[in-house]
């Protein structure tokens, strides 16, 4: 049985998750997960985490409507340790600019975009990018909502964006960020943001229908930017 479905022993809608595994793909409230490679920190030689993989927990959990709780072991002082604490505080001063993000964000059904993370609140969409690769322009697939402003999280900037048969694409954006973790992208829209019908399916031919649009906007080349 994998680790994570284990928690219906207890008629629980928790997921535990140990690193290389992946969360259930829906009504997921809780995650358990461990910021090192092999145990929970107290090990002889074991390794921790990144900073920017623990905040990709963080995120990839509130994005499906659940809570984190990362377990450490302690020391035998009973203090965390040293290594924890530069990466926890690494993640805490990005949530201190970002947490509108994060805190009180609520689920986005389907996969919108490919290169990181969706959530919403209130009127808001934000696109957590983990994967940036320093072009201006970035596509988000399955809009239904009309999008009124976009800005960047980070530093307030507003940047341009043109909306079509729910596709959003925002352009103008910088070639690097301030933020040394992930960037994010609030989408202010006229209404609380819903999602077209066909970007709530799943499976390869949702994904497909997804690629065609995203292809015929870039062109007969996958290189058509140029990039």
């Amino acid at each position: 049985m994998p680790r994570h479905s284990q928690a219906s022993r207890w008629n629980s809608p928790s997921a535990v998750v140990w690193p290389g595994e992946c969360p259930p793909a829906a009504g997921l409230r809780a995650a358990v997960r461990t910021p090192t490679w092999r145990h929970r920190g107290y090990a002889r030689g074991d390794r921790w985490l990144p900073a920017d993989l623990l905040l990709d927990q963080v995120v990839a959990t509130a994005s499906r409507g659940g809570n984190l709780l990362l377990t450490v072991g302690p020391k035998a002082s009973g203090a965390l340790p040293l290594a924890f604490m530069l990466r926890l505080a690494a993640v805490g001063k990005w949530l201190k600019a970002h947490g509108e993000a994060i805190f009180g964000a609520e689920e986005v059904p389907g996969d919108l975009l490919s290169v990181g993370h969706v959530t919403r609140r209130g009127r808001n969409l934000y696109l957590i990018v983990r994967f940036w690769d320093r072009r201006q322009r970035l596509v988000l697939s399955g809009l239904e909502t009309r999008a009124r402003r976009a800005v960047l999280l980070t530093t307030g900037q507003e940047v341009d964006f043109r909306q079509e048969d729910g596709i959003l694409e925002v352009t103008g954006l910088p070639r690097a960020f301030r933020s040394l973790l992930f960037p994010v992208i609030r989408i202010e829209c006229e209404a609380a943001p819903e999602v077209c019908d066909w970007a709530r399916e799943s499976g390869w031919g949702a994904k497909a229908r997804r690629l065609s649009v995203w292809a015929a906007a870039r062109g007969t080349e996958a290189s058509a930017d140029g990039q």
